[in-house]
Formats: C-alpha cells, sequence, structure tokens
C-alpha cells in the first residue's frame, strides 16, 4: 500500500504506539529488496506502508513473523485507539484503489446531489433532461416524478428540481460507470474494447454503495456479453 501525503505527514510525529496501531490494522505484505551490489535477495513484511519486521532471506520468513506480529498487536490492549477519520488517515482511498484495479469497469461521473442547490451542476441537468420511465429505477422516483422533473428541465424551470429532489430525500450519490464491450471469447480469455462501451448511471445513499451496486451490475453485463458470445460461436 502506497501512504498518501496526510498519512505520511501524520506518521512523521506519531509515536511507536501509534504507528503500531496504525500499522495492525492493515492486511500483512511482502516487500522485496536487492543489494545492487550483490544481488541478494531480502524479504520484509510490511502492513499498510509501514515496515513491521527487518529482513528475511525468504518470503515465508517474512510471512511467518509477520502474521505473528500482527496477531499479537491486534490482542495488544495497550495500544491507543486512533480516530483515522478525524485525523483524515483512512486508507479507504487506498483499499478501492487496490480492489479496483482488477475490475472491468471505470466511474465516470460523480454527482453528490446533498451538494447541489437551485443552480444544478450541468451534468445533473443532463441526466435529468435524458431521464425516461426507465431512470425511475435508477433515481428512486415513481415514472410521474421523473416525468416532471425532465419536464422541468424542458421548461425552464431549474430552481424548482433541487426542492423536489430534497422533498424526496434524495442526497445521495448519482454515478455514471463506464465498462468496455466483450467483443469476443471466454470469461478465462477476452477481447474487449473502450471503443464499444456500455454506460450505466447508478443512485445510492452512500458513495461505497454506489460502488457496490457498479460491481454488481459490471458482473451481470459481462456474464450476459460472455453469454452473448458463446450464443454466437454456437450458430
Amino acid at each position: 500500500m502506497n501512504l498518501n501525503y496526510t498519512q505520511k505527514e501524520w506518521l512523521k510525529s506519531a509515536t511507536k504506539e501509534e504507528k503500531i496501531a496504525f500499522a495492525m490494522k492493515g492486511t500483512l505484505e511482502i516487500s522485496t529488496a536487492i543489494n545492487l551490489e550483490t544481488s541478494e535477495q531480502k524479504f520484509a513484511p510490511f502492513a499498510r506502508g509501514i515496515g513491521i519486521g527487518g529482513y528475511f532471506d525468504t518470503p515465508e520468513e517474512a510471512k511467518q513473523y509477520g502474521e505473528k506480529w500482527l496477531a499479537e498487536q491486534r490482542n495488544n490492549p495497550n495500544l491507543p485507539i486512533l480516530d483515522e477519520a478525524a485525523l483524515g488517515i483512512t486508507t479507504t482511498n487506498q483499499e478501492w484503489a487496490e480492489q479496483f484495479a482488477d475490475k472491468h469497469f471505470h466511474v465516470c461521473k460523480i454527482i453528490h446531489l446533498a451538494a447541489q442547490n437551485d443552480n444544478l451542476c450541468w451534468d445533473l441537468e443532463e441526466f435529468i433532461e435524458e431521464m425516461d420511465v426507465s431512470h425511475a429505477e435508477i433515481f428512486p422516483l415513481s415514472p410521474q416524478q421523473a416525468t416532471y422533473l425532465r419536464d422541468m428541465i424542458n421548461d425552464d424551470e431549474r430552481d424548482e428540481i433541487y426542492p423536489l429532489l430534497c422533498d424526496n430525500g434524495l442526497y445521495g450519490w448519482l454515478v455514471l460507470i463506464e465498462q468496455p464491450v466483450i467483443t469476443s471469447g471466454t470469461p478465462e480469455c477476452y477481447s474487449s474494447s473502450w471503443g464499444y462501451s456500455y454506460y450505466k448511471w447508478l443512485y445510492a445513499e452512500s458513495y461505497e454503495a454506489a460502488l457496490e451496486k457498479a460491481q454488481e451490475w459490471s458482473e451481470q453485463t459481462l456474464q450476459k456479453d460472455f453469454e452473448k458470445n458463446q450464443a454466437i460461436r454456437r450458430a
């Protein structure tokens, strides 16, 4: 895990106990180091970007030490309890980055409805303008309200849109994701192109929940593509 600027700055003044309390919440990683003069290879256990035990001759030794160290520290009642959110040192974004590295989609647009006002951002206006009945499943509104919202844009009554969203308790996150179409192949080996992409709007009360919906939709869409390609091969 690569630490961000805030985390690095915090570690400069953190006590030994605070550093341990921070590191023990992470997962074990084994880093490789090479002596350029001797070409000798060593292995070191890390957690949350912090070295926790020096260097070892084999990755197995490093792993064994790291697992033992983490278990001991997690059972240590004398360590401080860190409020990572208040300190600004949570690793949520790094964890999402690691998880998304293997995903087949990416996020294109993020709109936080709670941060809007009567002067809507252009992306939200565009979304509402293009709304149809099917969007009622994305934006939790009745088909009639979805149509009403779209008509507000067309009738230049934009200042009425935000109050309507608030009246319906819509303060969450609207996210647009893009995923390339699978043009050929199987789950084990396939080809895809961002020149042919799916786009999907999703809404949830939290950004994390929106990303979970995105992953679910992505997996379903991948499966449909693979089934379609399989049918073409059989035809």
